[in-house]
């Protein structure tokens, strides 16, 4: 009987809607991930790991299909006055519970089944190099350890609440707890499918590989380190915290599953005597139903009344304010996680923006939640509880039913919006961070309850549709997924997506910019669709016994009346209308490009002109140019003249020039002779314009840049308070650009373009210039070089600036209402522009800016110029924290002015950050190497290391520790997703040049000492003021040479010409108390090397000298960056055994504590030290 019972089961609920609806959902989904490679860069698209990696994200999933076809085979009984029949039977308690159980699981499993199918055909999409042999063993693999304990977890929760509650919003209550769950866990493994900003700790990834009920944090913390090679071939392995995890939630299903069976009462409860129900007196289908004319007067205050009925029912039910619970959590952490753990693990003031930042994303994706969930339970409530024949029979028009239950789920939402606003006050006020700004926190009314609320009309409007409510709740979840949240394969045009307005930046220098002015034009478009949607909604709600929507459909013009039909013509004018507004300015007053036509439009520019890169072009020398910039009216214009000379040996016939993309061109011409030819398109001008070697020649411009209309990707480049406008987007260039080109290799193959090649070494151009930039009178103005004059003329400010000596031509400019603080170091003079209320952490970077300068240059070389200037910038554009130019630092006001300070015991992102920027002064700016592989090493790790400097210099020795691993931990996660080039062949990899470049340089710190390192690279900054060639890579490492010793070469080579990775370890430590009161320590410590070479690994002889070093409890250990009891130098040749004996007793045993050595599985290098049974008393 069990088996006819699950047989049923399953045959039923394969047999509904809600069944093809979510077996469509997963078969979408399944499809997009895989055709979009999902999960699978630099890999197989079919590879174990991009497998893995889509089934987890269809798990998430999962929970919404368990939730309408496992849940409801305990509700359908009660909910169709079934129960006393089916009680009254000879099934037991225990066959119907599994039976249905079971087959409803077997359900929800078949219509998963069909999401693994679509990955196995969404993969065909890719070519064949993308597609690793087809292994059906993986995706069963995967569904078996990763979808399937976490189905029957959720299932078994949800099947378990549906027998306690009997009620269809308790599982739906349960679903959102799962989701808190996995979100908890996310936060604290820094998931990839979250937004966080901090380093995860081994412990913290511990606890959140247990927490998460998907296994996803359990997923990720296996796989983290795994190169792109392992991935391409590795499948999940059942061991450590990830097998932990699957045994937890499955032990946490049986005791769920005995939970439901005890507390199920398999019996009708009594709840008083009930009358015999009338039966109908006729069996046909009564006609249409008419709406009975009542007075306009009336309708709102029932509206009004039904309203408060419907907001107080779901307000005060059990199930919402257990939501609201949640919630609250969910909000809490994730400001507190972001704002606490930021980037290096330190912390971020709550300022109020910071703070909108981080409940953005999390508050869209739960409330789209509640309303897919809410939303179905308001449309058929009625019908669910069987009163909604006495309720259509009264004269109340539909109207008031759809707007009090639009208002009660736009009510729903506000509410979750106060409990965020709560949540962030709360914190301001629990750290004493002033101002609160109220009507700031305000703006998630408008910035995300208004999106919400028109998805709201949508979800009435699909429930209205749907021939049942899960059905309705499937389409309402896919369309948040695609068209608001935007996952992939979604629709990328704006006019697409709806109710989306993409995300809404703030500074706290120029607030919301100009994406609250696209905001509101999309909204205004959207609330007109949604005006449209709730009339046709209005026409077609359901009344009387008829629920067909093919009559209701024929029947919709006769149920409008004709001031209903006005409102649907104006709503549907005004749609068309706002919609051709935004048309012509996405398309014609700008240019939108979708994915595909960017490109197309690369794939044209490379075969076009990709000859142009081996043509001999003049260089730049000297420019003198003006810049007026009008933030008030968002336009700026610039108009000069840059000097060329032809440095080659040869003739140059032609010159090339490209003009920045959306720059308008006024005018240009070299020596008044205009361009031979122009391609718009691109941008690009040539010059039939002769030029003999060392001849020269003037390309005098004149361009001119407005935003203005809804963008595509919304530019801050020019605005009210906080301009900044980058070289790039600024002035002419010569030549071809070769950074138009695609650079994803297999999207070449597939355009039928060659491998990317990069072209040979040159040496960096350079120039000297003069700038004049006018801003209003109010503004002050930072660019690179010195400030040469300022004055006013006609209202506005000029300020001249000029360098003398050659540098790197990229220029920079902001503008500002700025406040000013300055200091001397010598006799430079140190200026700080700052917002006038980010004056928190001026005084650090004022004195971060002076020792920088002071240890620089007496380490490194004179400081060439008489003034730096740091200028704070907003934090609009993510491209990068800081920018560091000739006499100038820009800082974004979140990556250093927003920094709280207040604890002493985080890493000093602020000196560390300042030190960078003005390392750059020298390195970048003085020392300035050729393009090419191994150039960002000179630039940026010579920065990294002139910063652990001033750190060490500042807090002591014991600081880098923290940092360091921080940087270990970047790296190996860094080198995961590509093959891993040596240091010295660094091109635009930052785990390359910033982590393993910091580690490489503080372990020969600490190998040689800073001395010879400083004198080095002194030599350095002296060869490159000398003249000759620029020094390269190459010319570092040699002079890094000749300051270590003989017998370290190999080492420096190591670190820089290889890659070789160490997996060190202390697999046992005892402590023995002796006689005289001394302990005796016994550890046994292993080691192993392998060198990486093209993504294989070669094991090598393990023959090397390793610190180990013993910590007293009180330390910390050495992640605390504390001095240690004792240290000693081992030669180490695989497993080896140590003893050492010290006057105190010691907690800890650390092997390499200083990170010498790079170690891929840093956890395990420090052990807890364990009393030795046979110790003295």
């Amino acid at each position: 009987m069990l088996i006819g019972i699950a047989a049923f089961e399953w045959r039923y609920v394969t047999r509904r809607l809600p069944f093809a609806a979510t077996s469509a959902v997963f078969a979408l989904m399944g499809g997009m991930l895989a055709s979009t490679g999902f999960g699978a860069r630099d890999i197989h698209v079919n590879s174990p790991y991009a497998v893995s990696y889509s089934i987890a994200f269809l798990t998430l999933l999962s929970v919404f299909a368990l939730t309408i076809l496992v849940a409801p085979s305990l509700l359908r009984d009660s909910e169709s006055q079934m129960s006393e029949l089916i009680y009254a039977t000879a099934v037991t308690k225990t066959r119907y519970l599994v039976g249905r159980f079971a087959g409803s699981f077997l359900a929800a499993c078949c219509a998963f089944a069909l999401g693994l199918v679509g990955l196995m055909v969404g993969s065909l999409r890719h070519e064949a190099e993308r597609l690793a042999p087809f292994e059906p063993g993986s995706y069963l693999w995967a569904f078996g350890v990763l979808a399937l304990p976490s189905m029957v977890f959720v299932a078994a929760l949800l099947f378990t609440l549906a027998a306690l509650t009997r009620s269809s919003l308790a599982t739906y209550v349960g679903g959102v707890a799962v989701y808190v769950l996995y979100f908890v866990a996310a936060v604290l493994t820094n998931s990839p499918l979250m937004a966080s900003s901090g380093p995860s700790s081994a412990r913290e990834m511990a606890v959140a590989a247990l927490v998460d009920p998907f296994g996803l944090s359990a997923f990720f913390e296996q796989t983290h380190h795994w190169t792109a090679a392992e991935r391409d071939v590795r499948s999940l392995a059942l061991t450590g915290y990830f097998l932990l995890n699957r045994l937890l939630w499955l032990s946490a299903s049986a005791l769920l599953g005995v939970l439901a069976y005890r507390l199920f009462a398999f019996r009708v409860p009594v709840s008083g005597r009930r009358e015999k129900p009338l039966a109908p007196t006729t069996s046909e289908r009564g006609p249409l139903y008419r709406p009975v004319q009542v007075q306009a007067a009336s309708v709102w205050p029932v509206i009004r009344s039904a309203t408060q009925l419907e907001f107080r029912t779901l307000l005060r039910s059990w199930p919402f304010l257990a939501v609201l619970l949640l919630w609250i959590g969910v909000a809490g952490l994730q400001v507190f996680e972001n704002l606490r753990r930021a980037e290096f693990g330190t912390a971020l003031l709550p300022a109020t923006g910071l703070i909108l930042r981080n409940l953005d994303r999390p508050l869209m994706m739960f409330g789209l939640l509640v309303i897919v969930y809410f939303s179905g339970e308001l449309v058929w409530r009625e019908r669910t509880v069987r009163v909604a024949e006495i309720i259509d029979a009264t004269p109340a028009s539909s109207a008031v039913f759809l707007v009090s239950k639009t208002l009660a789920l736009v009510l729903l939402v506000s509410v979750l919006i106060g409990a965020a606003i709560a949540v962030g006050v709360t914190i301001q006020l629990a750290s004493g961070y002033r101002p609160i700004e109220l009507a700031l926190h305000a703006s998630l009314f408008c910035f995300d309850g208004l999106p919400l609320a028109l998805f709201a009309v949508l979800a009435l409007f699909l429930q209205t549709l749907a021939p049942h409510r899960y059905v309705g709740m499937v389409v309402a979840l896919l369309a948040a997924v695609l068209l608001t949240l935007g996952a992939p394969g979604a629709p990328e045009h704006p006019l697409l997506r709806y109710a989306a307005a993409g995300p809404i930046a703030y500074s706290e220098m120029n607030g919301f910019g100009p994406t609250a002015t696209g905001f509101a034009r999309l909204m205004a478009y959207w609330t007109a669709l949604a005006g449209l949607l709730a009339m046709v909604t209005h026409g077609l709600w359901r009344r009387g016994s008829e629920a067909r929507l093919l009559p209701r459909l024929r029947a919709l013009p006769r149920r409008w009346s004709v001031g209903a039909r006005w409102a649907a013509a104006a709503c549907a004018g005004a749609f068309v209308l706002m919609g051709a507004v935004l048309l012509h300015q996405l398309h014609v007053v700008n240019t939108y490009e979708s994915t595909e036509d960017h490109t197309a439009w690369s794939v044209e520019y490379e075969r076009a002109y990709k000859a142009i890169q081996l043509l001999p072009q003049p260089e730049f020398t000297h420019l003198v140019a003006d810049l007026d910039l009008y933030p008030s009216e968002h336009r700026y214009r610039v108009h000069g003249r840059y000097r060329m000379e032809n440095r080659t040996s040869q003739p140059i016939p032609s010159i090339w020039t490209t003009v920045p993309r959306g720059v308008h061109v006024l005018a240009l011409a070299i020596d008044g002779h205009a361009p031979a030819m122009t391609d718009a398109r691109f941008g690009l001008q040539r010059f039939d314009f002769p030029l003999a070697p060392g001849a020269s020649a003037d390309l005098t411009f004149d361009l001119a840049v407005e935003r203005q209309g809804v963008t595509q990707d919304v530019a801050h480049d020019i605005v009210e308070n906080g301009s900044f406008i980058a070289g790039p987007d600024l002035l002419p260039l010569l030549g071809y650009r070769a950074g138009y080109e695609l650079r994803d290799e297999s999207e070449r193959r597939r355009q039928g373009l060659p491998a990317k090649t990069e072209p040979p070494p040159r040496e960096p151009s350079r120039v000297t210039f003069e700038l004049t930039v006018s801003t209003p009178a109010d503004q002050l103005v930072a660019a690179p070089g010195l400030v040469r004059e300022t004055w006013e003329k006609e209202g506005r400010r000029l300020t001249r600036f000029a360098v003398d000596r050659p540098v790197v031509p990229f220029l920079a400019v902001a503008a500002a209402r700025y406040a000013v603080a300055n200091t001397r170091q010598g006799a430079v003079d140190i200026e700080v522009l700052y917002h006038p209320s980010h004056g928190t952490n001026v005084g650090r970077i004022l004195e971060a800016a002076a020792q920088s300068l002071a240890y620089f240059t007496a380490q490194f070389g004179p400081y060439p110029y008489p003034q730096l200037r740091i200028a704070e910038v907003p934090s609009y554009d993510k491209r990068f924290g800081a920018l560091a130019l000739p006499g100038v630092v820009f800082f974004t006001e979140d990556r250093g002015f927003l920094t709280d300070l207040r604890d002493e015991g985080r890493i000093d992102i602020v000196t560390k950050r300042t030190a960078h920027e003005v390392a750059h002064q020298w390195w970048g700016h003085q020392v300035i190497p050729p393009d090419g592989p191994g150039a960002s090493a000179v630039v940026e790790t010579l920065a990294r290391y002139s910063e652990l400097m001033i750190l060490k210099e500042r807090y002591g020795a014991a600081a880098l520790g923290p940092v360091l691993r921080v940087e270990l931990s970047r790296y190996l996660s860094g080198r995961t997703g590509e093959a891993e080039v040596p240091l010295d062949h660094v091109d635009d990899q930052p785990y390359l040049f910033y982590a393993k470049g910091a580690l490489v340089m503080a372990a020969l710190h600490d190998l040689i000492g800073e001395a010879p390192i400083n004198g080095a690279l002194r030599a350095l900054v002296a060869q490159a003021a000398a003249g000759g060639p620029a020094p390269t890579v190459r010319d570092l490492i040699g002079h890094l040479r000749r300051a270590t010793p003989a017998e370290h070469h190999a080492l420096l080579d190591e670190w820089w010409s290889q890659t070789v990775l160490y997996d060190l370890s202390v697999t046992s430590a005892t402590a023995t108390r002796l006689p005289d009161g001394r302990y005796q320590v016994d550890a046994r410590i292993d080691a192993a090397r392998t060198q990486v070479r093209d993504g294989q690994e070669t094991a090598l002889a393990m023959d090397g000298t390793v610190e180990v070093a013993l910590y007293a409890e009180s330390s910390g250990g050495p992640a605390a960056g504390a001095p240690p009891l004792s240290v000693v130098r081992q030669v180490i040749r695989g497993p080896t055994d140590l003893s050492l004996i010290v006057d105190q007793r010691p907690e800890f045993v650390a092997i390499d504590p200083q990170l010498r050595r790079i170690d891929r599985k840093p956890d395990n290098n420090v052990r807890k030290i364990e009393e030795s049974p046979g110790s003295s008393p």
